[in-house]
């Protein structure tokens, strides 16, 4: 009996070895990554997220620190900043249907939070003579990647709380596209991070949409619905109920709103507070919540966050092309339990709506993500409008295990 259960040890161990082998060959770059391996077995059990590399990052076979250049905002001149948006323009949205309208201003109001973001860009070497010496052409960027510092807040594991970085704006000229450029990028940029600040723990979120990243489980797997907008009449709101757009005079509110996300929902990743303030005047989100008034107290019932994504559709059929996003949205409940509350929610979404649509002329498309409580809005809104696409949005973690993943997408908040 005991020979038995020695051959099955054996059998299963030959079994593991060769699912690592057929992992590394299935997907060799992240094979070697800190992330959630589909093959892995310890985090199935697990119920506590943990980091997974403790130490720096190490120089590795697609680094090419030599060739990709890392600079944090503040010491980042203005010349490479104005390389970095115009490649982004031409090369970030790879799409003939859609236009990325992207500035110097615009990625300031993403990137400039304190010195801790940081841009890297990807140049080209050139022969140059009379020697033929190898040197590196920085009159433009061939491809880009960037982070960001943002709040990890677990509703469930308070003790990982802490700062971590959202990788974004990665970018590849097509002349490189099929050299996989991108890989050399992260890779680069997570060591030449390392290296600009020694302290930072190496824990990264990134988005990925259409397709998932091979062998690696999402942190949060969800889809994201795409409508063209139309006039719609829209009914009144209870005379109790208020709508009201934030500014820079409703910070204590703000403050309120920002605490209560971290109370609502099992992770929230959130730009960290002092700098969610410009938000107040550089509208980078806005924000709408609709009060209802009792007892002549104010209290509030949605909170509604939309993003300009800077995208349009090159579309003649529209009219209004720029595409706006419903990024976040909340009830202020701990249940839902009415019927009816969901219904007044939707009602300040679409009061929400006339207000954008009456400033800002120019949105005729809506992305609405299901995260958050947005699924609530979804489940109303595609009975009015006709849904244009549909696409898959996947969010992954780097350096961290986040147990039981991919998380419910309506127990999360990304405001990053």
């Amino acid at each position: 009996m005991n020979q038995y259960i020695v051959y099955i040890f054996y059998f299963v161990f030959a079994l593991y070895i060769i699912a690592l082998c057929t992992a590394k060959l299935y997907s060799p770059f992240w094979f070697h990554q800190p992330v959630y391996h589909m093959y892995e077995i310890y985090p199935r059990w697990c119920t506590i997220p943990y980091i997974k590399r403790l130490r720096p990052p190490s120089f590795g076979i697609f680094c090419k620190p030599e060739q990709i250049i890392s600079f944090q905002w503040n010491s980042c001149s203005s010349e490479f900043k104005n390389k970095f948006s115009r490649h982004l323009q031409g090369h970030y949205i790879d799409t003939d249907t859609n236009l990325y309208h992207i500035n110097e201003k615009e990625l300031e109001k993403r990137l400039k939070i304190n010195a801790e973001s940081i841009l890297s860009g990807y140049f080209e070497f050139i022969l140059k003579e009379p020697h033929f010496q190898k040197s590196l052409n920085a009159s433009e960027i061939f491809g880009t990647i960037s982070s960001r510092p943002t709040d990890f807040f677990s509703l469930k594991f308070p003790s990982m709380n802490s700062r971590i970085h959202f990788i974004d704006f990665i970018s590849v000229h097509e002349k490189y596209g099929s050299k996989n450029i991108s890989r050399n990028l992260l890779q680069t940029h997570i060591y030449n991070h390392s290296k600009i600040d020694s302290s930072f723990q190496s824990v990264y979120l990134w988005k990925k949409e259409k397709e998932p990243s091979k062998g690696v489980i999402p942190f949060i797997q969800t889809n994201t619905y795409t409508f063209l907008l139309k006039s719609t009449p829209i009914q009144k709101m209870p005379k109790q109920y208020r709508i009201r757009c934030l500014n820079k005079h409703n910070t204590d509110l703000w403050k309120t709103i920002y605490a209560e996300i971290t109370n609502y929902f099992t992770v929230s990743l959130l730009t960290p507070f002092i700098h969610t303030l410009e938000w107040l005047e550089n509208e980078r989100y806005i924000v709408y919540v609709s009060i209802y008034i009792h007892n002549k107290i104010e209290h509030i019932h949605g909170v509604y966050i939309f993003e300009d994504t800077l995208v349009s559709w090159d579309n003649d059929t529209i009219k209004r092309k720029r595409m706006i996003r419903l990024a976040g949205s909340l009830i202020f409940r701990k249940t839902i339990l009415h019927d009816e509350d969901n219904l007044y929610f939707f009602r300040g979404f679409l009061h929400c709506m006339k207000y954008i649509l009456h400033d800002n002329k120019q949105f005729g498309v809506i992305e609405i993500p299901k995260i958050s409580h947005n699924e609530f809005i979804l489940e109303r809104w595609s009975e009015k409008y006709e849904l244009k696409n549909v696409s898959s949005l996947y969010y992954y973690l780097y350096n961290m295990v986040f147990p039981k993943s991919p998380l419910l997408p309506t127990n999360v908040m990304i405001l990053v």
